[in-house]
């Protein structure tokens, strides 16, 4: 997965809001989320780029949260946006694999299909402390607390569910996002190596451009 670089994905989500996105791995790690409101295109979006974290509706320009800048009122469980932040990792296919095929307590559930395609069903859980700690250097210190308060809402580990393609890529998963108060949500992955490169947004369109 690592080699292809890239990945689209879909996540449920309930009417009338439809949910996409884009993984990036070449570089650096990129990624964005777009929820569209079907009966009259509003749009929410979030990206991260450059170790910065975008939030920007239609019609209205992108705030920018610096990830190694927060102040002491932005961190901590004051940090507002911890729980979107969050969302970014919970939802990345290479780096959920990665932690819980080293960290995870794995159990095989057998042998479906997604879409039509052949796939293996695993289930997975991490302890969050386990889980924010795999992030690295791409979480600075000043946010790693909030990040792992949002996940504890959620319980006291990061649980998953895997459907593995013949390939070895991920097809789709089922978490528990950050962002939602319970129930898990079904994200599904497609045309690997071949998702548009995030950027962030034009210098224009930031309110806040120093942060």
């Amino acid at each position: 997965m690592r080699k292809a670089g890239s990945v689209r994905l879909s996540v449920a989500d309930e009417a009338p809001w439809s949910s996409t996105g884009v993984f990036h791995w070449e570089q650096s790690r990129t990624a964005e989320l777009v929820r569209k409101r079907d009966y009259d295109d509003a749009q929410f979006a979030m990206r991260m780029v450059d170790r910065a974290f975008y939030v920007g509706q239609s019609g209205s320009g992108w705030a920018r949260v610096p990830l190694g800048a927060a102040s002491e009122e932005e961190s901590g469980p004051a940090d507002r946006g911890a729980a979107q932040i969050a969302v970014f990792w919970v939802i990345d296919p290479l780096f959920q694999l990665d932690v819980h095929g080293r960290l995870g307590s794995v159990v095989r559930k057998g042998d479906e299909k997604v879409d039509g395609a052949p796939a293996v069903h695993y289930r997975s859980t991490v302890e969050n402390s386990a889980f924010v700690s795999a992030i690295g250097d791409d979480l600075p210190a000043a946010r790693r607390d909030a990040v792992q308060l949002a996940l504890e809402l959620r319980g006291a580990t990061v649980a998953a569910d895997f459907w593995i393609g013949p390939g070895g890529e991920v097809l789709k998963m089922a978490v528990d996002l950050p962002t939602q108060r319970d129930g898990s949500t079904a994200v599904r992955y497609s045309d690997y190596g071949r998702a548009a490169a995030v950027q962030a947004p034009p210098p224009a369109e930031i309110l806040n451009p120093n942060g």
